[in-house]
């Protein structure tokens, strides 16, 4: 039962916030009895903080890649909740925070980047000690593809620069980017 679990975890030593899985449990319990006074969206919130702890058990304590281990549609519902999409948004962006890139245009768009595939601004850096632009390797967390420099870097400049790109464009002149 969930004490038992809770009593193992403890005497191996692994840390978790009990908190969202005991609300989840206690509304189970009323569910199961068919009442309960939580408005779907306060299920909504226990069902994404239960979500939490499955990721969080997954990297930290098993090292593992939640996507791999759960498959790209159960990860993908799991990322629809917005406190889980916030906290892997997060940890990617502090992935790509050792990168010094070439240009201080796209250092300032890192937030900007995207997933060419399913535009998930859900996009890592595979190697967390990389520096070099040049060596980065990407990988989109939200379906798995792995972009290439070029998609990352012209996809956040077109993102930030689209006003510009529009003007040369329109107006004439050189565009930002070629």
């Amino acid at each position: 039962d969930q004490q038992e679990i809770i009593n193992r975890f403890t005497d191996l030593g692994i840390m978790v916030d009990w908190k969202p899985l005991k609300a989840l449990t206690n509304r189970r319990n009323q569910l199961e009895h068919y009442w309960t006074d939580a408005s779907a969206e306060v299920l909504r919130e226990l069902v994404a903080d239960a979500a939490m702890i499955v990721r969080d058990l997954l990297q930290n304590v098993l090292g593992e890649d939640p996507q791999d281990l759960l498959g790209v549609l159960a990860w993908s519902a799991m990322l629809e909740s917005e406190s889980l999409f916030e906290a892997e948004r997060e940890r990617c962006l502090k992935t790509l925070e050792p990168i010094s890139w070439r240009s201080p245009t796209m250092a300032g768009a890192v937030d900007e980047i995207q997933c060419h595939s399913c535009r998930s601004s859900l996009i890592e850096q595979r190697d967390l000690d990389n520096a070099d632009q040049g060596a980065a390797e990407f990988r989109c967390v939200g379906c798995s593809t792995e972009p290439e420099l070029e998609e990352i870097v012209e996809g956040a400049l077109a993102n930030v620069l689209f006003a510009d790109l529009y003007m040369a464009a329109t107006d004439g002149g050189d565009p930002p980017i070629w």
